[in-house]
């Protein structure tokens, strides 16, 4: 909900206007929220769980879907006066990959692989901790 949070509102609003210059990036960034759908409904429909277990996962989807578009777009869209789509580039692809590594987990906690989980926890360790470093570095950068 924070990677969301983070990157919806007073951030997208300094880099777009919701012109129909930007309408291609705008376009272009839902192929993260597709994606991150398409590995759900794979997920889903290859796992037998439990109710609770599948509305916890839809909940977590979403929010990783909303997420994921925001990073991407950031990710793509051009930089403009404030300069801080530039700046926080590299936390948002590190971010994307949280999102991504988010999903993984829930499909391999899924198969019960401890070996898995545990190399993406690991990863997730190491992501979240450049996550930090990145948004820091980025902002200070923003600053200058």
């Amino acid at each position: 909900m924070f990677l969301f949070s983070a990157n919806f509102g007073a951030m997208d609003r300094l880099a777009d206007d919701k012109s129909n210059t930007f309408r291609r990036y705008r376009i272009m960034a839902f192929a993260a929220p597709c994606a991150v759908a398409v590995l759900y409904a794979l997920f889903i429909f290859s796992t037998e769980l439990p109710i609770m277990a599948q509305v916890v996962s839809a909940v977590t989807t979403l929010l990783a879907m909303r997420a994921s578009y925001y990073h991407l777009k950031h990710l793509i869209f051009p930089d403009v006066d404030y300069v801080v789509i530039k700046c926080l580039r590299p936390y948002n692809l590190s971010a994307l990959i949280y999102t991504f590594l988010c999903l993984a987990e829930m499909i391999v906690i899924g198969t019960g692989n401890e070996i898995s989980i545990l190399i993406i926890d690991v990863l997730m360790g190491i992501i979240l901790i450049d996550i930090i470093v990145l948004a820091e570095r980025g902002i200070k950068k923003w600053k200058i």
